[in-house]
């Protein structure tokens, strides 16, 4: 069988991922590398952000660590396109549920959506859900009218890996999601969990600021897309960027709220 790719985003010179390839060990399903996460400052000549969309999509400017994390996952991304094999990105807070559990979602995912666009979250759908061991909604995958969670740690298709580069290669989003053509998947209760008692995230230290609620009323006028046309391909990416995934956040929710009812 061929070996799944895993890609671990690490903060450099740290042992923060050491208990998730642990982890990883225990299989023999995986081929892992790490990957130094870039550890942006704006003294970096090399990137250049969007800012100026920043504030248009957010109302802010993103943090060093926000912009660092979706430098990180484009390299990780645009540097495995050409292989045409699932790849699967885990950031070094992931921790793993259950590995027998873990890789049967990932064989599962791989059979049945190899060949088209498609990202599968690995995290829980819910942030107060724990990945579980004997529910049932554990490894049966469901789709998402609009993007799963943080990108801790999820499985991308070829397809998907490019279309998520297209999208982002100013770095003006949040590698947690830009807009795009992909079709997301969850598992509802997961398979990883975003850090342990010792560890956490390093972004919600120092930025993952929310814009204010002024301003998301603003953005729904779509003001902003009107004044600021030249910065989009079109209307389509403003909104989805912008004001569906408000509406598709609660549509998912519900729907995987009835759904969780029937898989417990």
């Amino acid at each position: 069988m061929q070996k799944i790719r895993v890609v671990v985003i690490s903060v450099p010179n740290s042992m923060r991922a050491e208990p998730l390839l642990s982890q990883l060990r225990e299989s023999n399903l995986f081929e892992v590398e790490i990957f130094s996460a870039i550890m942006f400052s704006r003294s970096m000549s090399e990137y250049t952000p969007n800012y100026s969309k920043h504030k248009i999509v957010y109302g802010r400017k993103l943090s060093d660590g926000e912009i660092g994390s979706a430098i990180s996952h484009y390299k990780v991304l645009s540097k495995n396109i050409d292989r045409e094999q699932l790849l699967v990105v885990l950031e070094d807070d992931a921790r793993i549920g259950n590995i027998q559990l873990f890789e049967e979602v990932l064989l599962n995912f791989a059979s049945v959506s190899l060949n088209t666009c498609s990202v599968l979250t690995l995290l829980p759908w819910a942030s107060n859900l724990k990945p579980s061991i004997k529910n049932k909604s554990t490894t049966r995958i469901f789709s998402l009218l609009g993007e799963p969670p943080l990108t801790v740690g999820y499985v991308a298709t070829p397809k998907a890996q490019d279309s998520l580069c297209k999208f982002n290669t100013d770095f003006a989003y949040l590698p947690d999601w830009p807009p795009n053509n992909v079709n997301f998947y969850t598992t509802i209760s997961g398979v990883i969990k975003h850090g342990d008692e010792n560890t956490y995230s390093l972004i919600d230290q120092t930025g993952r600021k929310k814009g204010s609620k002024y301003y998301g009323v603003i953005r729904s006028t779509f003001i902003p897309y009107i004044l600021n046309r030249s910065h989009f391909l079109n209307i389509k990416e403003y909104a989805s960027a912008t004001v569906s995934r408000t509406f598709t956040w609660r549509l998912d929710k519900l729907r995987l709220s009835i759904v969780k009812i029937f898989f417990k």
